[in-house]
């Protein structure tokens, strides 16, 4: 509510950069929004209103499902941004790390799953370390064998 009132008040502020902090440089309001536990309806909200966000990278090459994919978002949120761009699922860091990488420090299986979905040639991409998801699933990201069969499907 606080969020869409302040936007009723300065729609522009929906598209304007945070360029001040060193660790959120260049990141738009939904990068912010996915990144600080915002709640699933205004990350929904910011992504509606200004949809040209999905596609945005930060200084760090993450885009908005980058932190959504790292901190364990509801999977419908992984949903809506991959509506908005489907190509999301590919998109790479400064590191390499498409957001499948990214996925298994936090995310849940059915997160793993809608990526996979989306781009199934995902888990084959390597990050600027040579690893792959299935890399970082090993180690030790993994929680479950049920986890880890569903990664060798």
């Amino acid at each position: 509510d606080v969020v869409k009132a302040i936007y009723d008040c300065y729609p522009p502020a929906i598209e304007e950069n945070y360029l001040h902090r060193v660790r959120t440089k260049d990141s738009t309001a939904l990068h912010l929004a996915c990144r600080y536990k915002t709640s699933a309806e205004v990350i929904c909200f910011v992504a509606s209103k200004f949809p040209a966000a999905v596609r945005e990278k930060n200084c760090f090459g993450y885009t908005p499902l980058h932190y959504v994919c790292r901190t364990r978002r509801p999977v419908e949120v992984v949903s809506f941004l991959l509506k908005l761009w489907p190509d999301a699922v590919s998109a790479r860091s400064c590191y390499g790390e498409t957001p499948l990488h990214l996925a298994f420090f936090n995310a849940s299986i059915e997160t793993v799953s809608v990526l996979l979905e989306y781009s199934p040639q995902a888990a084959r991409l390597k990050d600027r370390e040579g690893q792959t998801p299935f890399h970082h699933a090993c180690d030790g990201y993994v929680r479950t064998l049920k986890e880890m069969l569903f990664l060798l499907e």
